[in-house]
């Protein structure tokens, strides 16, 4: 099978409803006046765009009578696989951390202050933030990482679910006779190009009053 058996319409429709879903709740979400400065506000915009993919993946298999769990690629994994995956984000924090510090110039900070600030928090909260995380028995990066593996494995794995049920799913079985490089760079362009962006910059800057790129 060659490009000639990728079914564009299907991929046309599923494209115009994941980004039509997505752009149009981030707008009915910035008419009703919702502060994506807020924590509340972040999380509706960043489960809208990362779910408008997964509506649309299975709008466009029910339509076609086709099978939601085999459309969207739902299945049961390999456990290990899934530890594997779960732990080994710890695994590169801690080697990138080793490659930072062997590089001349470069020193490890702790400096929470800082990073509470950049997050959106005033000073009075990060001061009384940082007081917290120093009155714990353990390191406060030690609490981090241990909220982000609790965080990962839970809400956002159900955030990011809609993105792979779409993109990962859908688009990706759509797309894969092309070959595993044509596909890839597809599906990362498309990925990239609208939904992502604007759900990052509300994880990564939820003090930012615009949408776009990072």
């Amino acid at each position: 099978m060659d490009a000639t058996d990728v079914r564009t319409r299907v991929v046309g429709e599923f494209l115009a409803l994941a980004f039509g879903i997505s752009w149009t709740g981030g707008l009915v979400l910035f008419l009703a006046g919702i502060g994506f400065d807020t924590v509340v506000g972040t999380a509706l915009l960043v489960v809208t765009f990362m779910w408008g993919p997964a509506v649309a993946a299975i709008v466009v298999a029910r339509r076609r009578g086709e099978s939601i769990r085999a459309r969207c690629g739902i299945a049961r994994g390999r456990p290990r696989w899934i530890v594997l995956a779960w732990l080994l984000p710890v695994g590169l924090l801690g080697a990138t951390i080793g490659v930072g510090a062997a590089i001349p110039g470069v020193s490890l900070t702790t400096d929470y202050a800082t990073y509470f600030l950049e997050a959106g928090l005033s000073e009075a909260d990060a001061a009384a933030t940082v007081e917290q995380l120093e009155a714990l028995p353990v390191p406060a990066a030690a609490v981090f990482v241990g909220q982000a593996l609790v965080a990962g494995a839970t809400i956002n794995a159900l955030a990011a679910a809609g993105e792979e049920l779409g993109w990962r799913g859908l688009l990706l079985s759509e797309l894969s006779e092309l070959g595993f490089w044509p596909v890839s760079l597809l599906t990362g362009v498309v990925w990239g190009s609208g939904t992502r962006r604007s759900s990052s910059r509300a994880t990564t800057s939820p003090s930012s009053p615009s949408w776009g790129s990072r």
